[in-house]
């Protein structure tokens, strides 16, 4: 997807934010947009951030609209990757956390892939 797709698929959703510097940095220079509540506060270049900082930023913009699910979603991805880095015991914590937040949710296909991995880490 190219920059100017990537704006204007932000400019039509704001949730979109959240996602794009969960997924991608390289995407977090675009969030700066005008009139755009939740990019009031992101800085207009997270490109060469930290992993982590970007998916703070992504779980704090998802706290901000009060999207739950996003949250769970974001904490979900930030646990594989401090997974992937060897920091099992933060990685377990925030799978914990967004399952339970699925849970209350009640997304039950969102429990079962959270419940997926933690098995998994049970089993290494």
């Amino acid at each position: 997807m190219n920059r100017n797709a990537v704006r204007q698929k932000l400019e039509r959703c704001p949730t979109e934010i959240g996602i794009s510097v969960r997924q991608s940095p390289e995407y977090a220079g675009l969030l700066n947009l005008p009139g755009m509540s939740p990019a009031a506060d992101i800085s207009s270049n997270l490109t060469g951030q930290t992993p982590e900082h970007c998916f703070a930023e992504s779980l704090r913009v998802f706290r901000e609209m009060k999207a739950e699910g996003e949250q769970a979603r974001t904490l979900r991805a930030w646990a594989e990757y401090e997974l992937e880095e060897g920091h099992s015991e933060e990685g377990t914590k925030m799978l914990r956390r967004a399952r339970d937040i699925f849970f209350r949710l009640g997304t039950a296909l969102e429990v079962h892939t959270t419940d997926l991995l933690l098995e998994k880490l049970a089993c290494e």
